[in-house]
């Protein structure tokens, strides 16, 4: 048990009363060395861009060839894959980091 936390209120809100969302929505790296973090930095997330750069690649090329399949599928709105990854390799910007 811990002394600070938000407590539950059971009497609900009121007009500009302040809303705060504490927990964990998900992982983070606080526990991971520096030398971990360089190294997802240089190799890990390296791997995962290029493997989304080539997705993206293949999903470009079958909606040029097949655009009105792709239209169905909705590819040709972003989805499900709506990301613009960038044209170069953001790792070999220094202002990147």
């Amino acid at each position: 048990s811990t002394e600070t936390y938000f407590a539950f209120d059971n009497d609900g809100l009121e007009d500009g009363d302040p809303i705060f969302i504490v927990g964990n929505p998900g992982s983070t790296s606080r526990l991971q060395t520096v030398a971990e973090l360089e190294f997802r930095r240089d190799i890990g997330d390296r791997y995962v861009l290029d493997l989304l750069r080539t997705r993206m690649e293949v999903i470009e090329g079958f909606i040029q060839q097949y655009p009105e399949e792709a239209e169905e599928l909705g590819l040709d709105r972003g989805d499900p894959f709506d990301i613009d990854l960038p044209p170069e390799d953001p790792w070999d910007h220094e202002e990147n980091f």
